[in-house]
């Protein structure tokens, strides 16, 4: 349990979530996205991030789409919660906090994507957040509202995946979150384990602190995966595919590219160590 219940920013959050759970308090929350890079960086370990959001991302699984519309009904008949028209999974808050609920489980399709009905043209990447509840970090917010969230890794691992879905059309917003992630990862209490598990770093001549931390993240992205996962060599294949391409020197460098206020090189040294630990070699 990571205890946040004196963190005075996180109370709209947590008042939020109360008003969720009072409405439906049979739905499994967690707490994904950009609110939970905040949750994990800022607030629990003090690290200052460029780009802070007010939009909370809520992921859950369900059986359904019709249980998905019952359980949007039963929000916006409460007054607690308003459509937003912006996304049509987009809710507004009272308070005032845009609230996105992302369903998967029930209403996958094959390929790890859902589509929104009813006309089922916005299509959205979910591949991997069974893996992320599964695996996902307990947080005591104010008011002693409790709420799981993505454990950074992991969320490392989505944004990835997400960025491949969606950068052409949404550039940049994935790709500093997973850059945020992967030069802070050792700051967040993983600094030790640099002389317990991976010692091998620090005799890389060209050992980088940072660079070690993106090793140290695939790496734990892996375990958890392994861990929690029944479809692991096909989340493996995903992941690396994106990464082997995104990390070459020779190759289109997209996601490097929008890696703002990182030299290039860095940032696909960055990358390129992400993918080492998550393929278990020590480094490039």
């Amino acid at each position: 349990m990571l205890d946040l219940a004196d963190k005075e920013g996180l109370r709209l959050l947590a008042a939020l979530v109360a008003d969720l759970r009072k409405i439906a308090p049979d739905v499994d929350l967690l707490l994904v996205g950009a609110a939970a890079r905040d949750v994990l960086l800022s607030y629990a370990h003090g690290i200052a991030l460029a780009r802070a959001t007010h939009d909370v991302d809520l992921a859950f699984a369900i059986a359904n789409w019709s249980g998905f519309e019952a359980l949007w009904g039963r929000l916006v008949e409460s007054g607690l919660f308003k459509e937003w028209d912006r996304i049509p999974h987009g809710l507004r808050h009272h308070s005032g906090v845009r609230l996105d609920l992302i369903p998967f489980g029930g209403v996958e399709r094959p390929d790890g994507t859902i589509a929104w009905p009813p006309e089922y043209a916005e299509v959205m990447e979910v591949f991997g957040y069974a893996e992320a509840q599964a695996s996902a970090i307990e947080v005591r917010l104010p008011d002693n509202q409790i709420l799981p969230v993505v454990a950074l890794p992991m969320l490392a691992l989505l944004k990835v995946l997400a960025w491949a879905d969606r950068h052409l059309r949404e550039p940049r917003k994935d790709a500093a979150d997973l850059f945020a992630i992967l030069r802070n990862y050792l700051d967040t209490g993983e600094d030790e384990r640099l002389y317990s598990e991976a010692a091998h770093l620090l005799d890389d001549p060209a050992f980088d602190y940072r660079v070690a931390g993106a090793w140290l993240t695939g790496y734990d992205a892996r375990v958890l995966i392994e861990r929690h996962s029944h479809r692991s060599e096909h989340i493996v294949d995903r992941l690396t595919s994106v990464l082997v391409r995104e990390s070459d020197i020779d190759g289109p460098l997209s996601l490097v590219s929008e890696a703002s206020g990182i030299d290039a090189e860095y940032a696909r040294r960055l990358l390129a160590a992400f993918l080492s630990g998550f393929s278990g070699k020590k480094m490039p």
